[in-house]
């Protein structure tokens, strides 16, 4: 139990997914990190909870993180939050992310795409990366063309989800 870095509400759910060691952390063979590759393993919400990222971005040089996973609505936002504050840009790679709260995660990217966050598709990331496709500057035009959320598949743009109520369940009654 003093090694169990879990978040609390996993250990009341008695929940092992993503931690250090279960099936739920195993990287997928076309992403595991070459010997030369730093580790960190997180331990909760934001990536910056091991306080060694912020440390060996730094020794990098590293001015612009690109994040993917899961989940958009809570990793995701809580890492770029912390990353936004420590002075780094932020691109989201909005086909490598997800959630299983879609509304959620159309309200974090509203706001976020707003403030601290760029989505852009992967294919962009990686032009850019291979010094093919737009610069940081650029974003700004590609990001503008594409969608705010996807829910329930339908693709909406940020002039939609201005309109958006969300209502309670358990308001419906009052």
């Amino acid at each position: 139990a003093n090694n169990d870095r879990r978040m609390p509400h996993w250990r009341l759910m008695n929940k092992w997914s993503c931690v250090e060691g279960s099936e739920g952390h195993a990287v997928p063979e076309l992403l595991r990190p070459l010997a030369s590759e730093n580790i960190i393993h997180k331990t909760f919400f934001s990536a910056f909870s091991d306080l060694a990222l912020e440390a060996v971005l730094r020794s990098l040089g590293a001015d612009t993180l690109i994040l993917a996973g899961v989940h958009l609505h809570g990793c995701i936002r809580a890492t770029a939050l912390d990353a936004y504050q420590r002075g780094f840009s932020i691109w989201v790679a909005e086909d490598g992310v997800a959630s299983d709260d879609p509304l959620h995660a159309a309200i974090t990217r509203r706001y976020m795409e707003q403030r601290a966050m760029r989505f852009v598709p992967v294919k962009t990331i990686i032009s850019s990366l291979r010094g093919s496709g737009p610069t940081t500057g650029d974003l700004r035009d590609v990001t503008s063309s594409l969608p705010s959320a996807i829910i329930a598949d339908s693709v909406l743009r940020n002039t939609q989800l201005e309109h958006m109520v969300h209502v309670s369940p358990v308001q419906k009654g009052e």
